[in-house]
């Protein structure tokens, strides 16, 4: 009874191992590539594809270690601790690490042929971001904006790290740190007294202007949001 138990949990376990090893990487692997980025709903092959060519390059670089340690598993002298690691590097830390790298080589335009090879292979970042409202705001720069509203309100904000801007295509909403009164013509007038940001329903934008903040201006309003912490 015991041994039938036992046979029927080794079936399960490796039953379980492969999906995991073809899966579990790919999709930690991709999830770091695009970097929160949001894109429609894929299909299902589409996905499965992703995850299991993403799958397939991690155990590729990961190949020797593979090999080694089940040299050791059919010696005898493998170490459990050394099968966890392995583990942890190659399904966890692994595919995120090297997803991470990527994503950040493809933002590359220097030198003018890697740019050129990636925007051959739709590799590119501004290819790979699927609408211009993701690739402005994943660039996190901080920007003066006025968001224009579809009832003719407008509301002048500043874009900085405590700010937010939803990658979600159902839902562009935007979180400003900091709201400022009108001034006149374009210009921003002085900070809406007490404000702690302002949350814009994206349904109600109809389109954004960003004026970028120099350092000059960044460093006023960082140093007016200090004093309003303390």
């Amino acid at each position: 009874m015991n041994e039938v138990l036992a046979s029927t949990a080794v079936a399960v376990v490796s039953g379980l191992a492969v999906p995991v090893l073809f899966t579990v990487p790919g999709f930690l692997l991709h999830s770091a590539y695009m970097r929160g980025l949001r894109s429609p709903e894929t299909h299902d092959r589409v996905f499965l594809a992703r995850t299991v060519v993403g799958s397939l390059i991690v155990h590729s670089l990961a190949l020797p270690w593979t090999f080694r340690l089940v040299e050791a598993a059919r010696e005898g002298t493998s170490s459990p601790w050394e099968f966890a690691a392995w583990a942890l590097v190659v399904l966890v830390a692994g595919p995120v690490l090297v997803g991470s790298v990527a994503a950040t080589a493809v933002k590359a335009r220097r030198p003018r042929w890697a740019a050129a090879v990636l925007d051959y292979t739709a590799l590119a970042h501004h290819i790979r971001t699927p609408d211009a409202w993701q690739w402005h705001f994943s660039r996190r720069r901080p920007d003066f904006v006025r968001v224009h509203l579809k009832d003719q309100r407008v509301v002048l904000g500043y874009l900085g790290s405590r700010s937010f801007a939803a990658s979600d295509p159902s839902r562009r909403d935007l979180f400003l740190e900091r709201q400022f009164m009108p001034g006149a013509g374009k210009v921003y007038g002085p900070p809406v007294p007490s404000s702690d940001g302002v949350w814009i329903n994206g349904d109600e934008i109809a389109f954004v202007e960003f004026h970028g903040a120099g350092e000059r201006d960044r460093g006023e309003v960082e140093n007016e949001e200090a004093s309003d912490d303390e």
